[in-house]
């Protein structure tokens, strides 16, 4: 059917690359219009109808198919009170609940059979009551229109390189979601430019840098944000309930401040009381409607109508400073930002000398690095010897596992691979390793953290390993011919590897109290010899 009010009575509230969004009033009810520049055609209007009926019952908010009397598509949907773009930092028990509020609703989509596709703070809308919704999930739309150029910055980089869109991408964009919820800008701000892309493709987002959020939160955001899908949690059903365990470790403990950043000049975050889940009110202010975004990427101008009857209300200003842009450039494998680096002393939540992909652990500014391929004091040595089939190579694969920022000596393993029979290997003087703590310590019976053999699956095997307490756990996989790498577990203890079918691996397993490190002796894979 064709819409009946009149064209001039709705007020226009956000501008995108493809719909503009207006409110209007019809009797008692206000709404939102989303409408295209075209009509739908029949293949897409039955794939969107699909969606639809898919999503019936989760607790997205579902429009209504309509047309304009010109034939223009347009959705219908109940007007929300204002959206995640039109807020500042959310405080700590906010930016937790937020998440486990979105992972769940996401967890539904994926159950549904539909990937959202494009999940962004002008996507994360609030009713009245202040309850958060999830609104323009699937794909129909996206494919018939086009892609939302403005949304780059939270993107995963798969879907920049190759346009590819499912469950994982949707679980980039929850962990770009939460990282704009407790820092206000993208993990990734830019206009588009190439060296905005690279970035995206390549980089790291900036630390979160929030001594207030729970502990293991900035863990996790980094493991969604990962640049390898294979990297990111299992799915969004993990995510949610990791955040309510989180939520339910932060309520019994008392808050942190936030700490401001330089040149910051933020608002307090929303009032009330937290929102704490799904179906739970946010209580921040609610000011503004608080629907769309402008530009690229970039907050639109902060005015969204006070009614219906054209007359603005003034949002507040969102706090200036690096928010709103990110300078740096790409220079080979590293990303140059504007946050300290090894070079200016460690910033706070990671391992001095550490470079990329720094994860906070589970206990205040403690980290964890998986990244570097430096060559460092007290390196243990895991050797690989295979036949001589292959030319032999020079030099080392080198991986490093950080341990805690609070540990004065970081303690560093290598894993290197050689052809033929290993020459003797002398490693570096070793700094004594921490003590450890209770539960990732080594007993007198053997040690607390054990990886069983691999299960080898063909293209893939399957790790498991066991260890007592609550830990967080990173693998290293050392294949012939590749440089060594780290995949980041969280807590489970059991992770699919891809492997090609014939070569040589050796696996080795790191866990972290955030305090305290353990590791696991290497397992060999397909005839590979291990030595430590």
């Amino acid at each position: 059917m064709t819409i009946d009010t009149p064209f001039d009575d709705l007020v226009l509230v956000g501008t995108g690359p493809v719909a503009e969004v207006y409110a209007g009033v019809e009797g008692d009810t206000a709404f939102a219009l989303k409408i295209f520049p075209g009509p739908l055609d029949r293949p897409t209007r039955s794939a969107l109808e699909r969606e639809l009926a898919r999503l019936r019952g989760t607790s997205v908010l579902l429009p209504d198919i309509d047309a304009l009397p010109d034939g223009r598509a347009v959705l219908r949907l109940p007007l929300c009170s204002q959206s995640l773009a039109d807020l500042d930092p959310l405080d700590a028990a906010d930016t937790t609940a937020l998440g486990e509020a979105l992972a769940t609703a996401l967890a539904a989509i994926h159950t549904a059979g539909v990937v959202h596709g494009g999940l962004t703070p002008g996507n994360v809308l609030f009713r009245p009551d202040g309850e958060p919704v999830l609104t323009d999930a699937g794909l129909a739309l996206r494919t018939a229109f086009g892609g939302e150029t403005s949304a780059l910055g939270f993107r995963a980089p798969e879907t920049v390189r190759d346009a590819i869109t499912d469950e994982r991408t949707d679980l980039y964009g929850l962990g770009a979601l939460l990282y704009y919820a407790a820092t206000g800008r993208p993990p990734f701000p830019g206009d588009g430019s190439p060296d905005h892309v690279l970035r995206i493709l390549h980089g790291f987002p900036a630390p979160i840098g929030r001594p207030d959020l729970p502990p293991g939160l900035e863990n996790l955001v980094t493991g969604l944000l990962s640049p390898d899908p294979a990297n990111r949690p299992i799915d969004a059903a993990y995510v949610a309930g990791r955040l309510a365990e989180l939520a339910a470790d932060q309520a019994s403990t008392p808050g942190t401040p936030v700490t401001q950043r330089p040149g910051d000049t933020a608002a307090p975050p929303p009032g009330g009381g937290p929102l704490a889940g799904p179906g739970r009110s946010f209580a921040g202010d609610q000011r503004g409607l608080g629907l769309g975004r402008s530009g690229a990427g970039e907050p639109d101008s902060g005015r969204t109508p006070a009614g219906f009857g054209g007359e603005p209300g003034q949002v507040p200003a969102r706090p200036t400073g690096d928010r709103g842009a990110h300078t740096g450039s790409f220079n080979g494998d590293r990303f140059g930002s504007d946050y300290p680096t090894a070079g200016s002393g460690p910033e706070p939540g990671r391992a001095p000398g550490g470079d990329r992909g720094a994860l906070t652990g589970d206990r205040g500014d403690s980290a964890r690095s998986f990244a570097g391929d430096r060559d460092e004091p007290g390196r243990s040595l895991v050797a690989v010897s295979g036949p001589a089939s292959r030319p032999r190579r020079s030099g080392r694969l080198g991986v490093l596992l950080g341990v805690p920022a609070l540990v004065a000596v970081v303690v560093v393993v290598a894993v290197v691979l050689l052809r033929d029979d290993p020459a003797p290997l002398t490693p570096a003087p070793a700094a004594p390793p921490p003590a450890a703590s209770s539960a990732a310590a080594s007993s007198a019976s053997g040690p607390a953290l054990v990886l069983d053999p691999p299960a080898d699956g063909g293209s893939y095997v399957d790790l498991t390993w066991h260890a007592t307490g609550t830990l967080e756990f990173a693998v290293i996989v050392a294949a012939e011919g590749e440089p060594a790498k780290t995949r980041y577990a969280d807590r489970n203890r059991t992770l699919r590897v891809p492997v090609d079918p014939g070569r040589k691996y050796c696996f080795l397993v790191q866990a972290t109290d955030g305090t305290h490190t353990v590791e696991s002796q290497p397992q060999p894979f397909r005839g590979a010899t291990c030595g430590r």
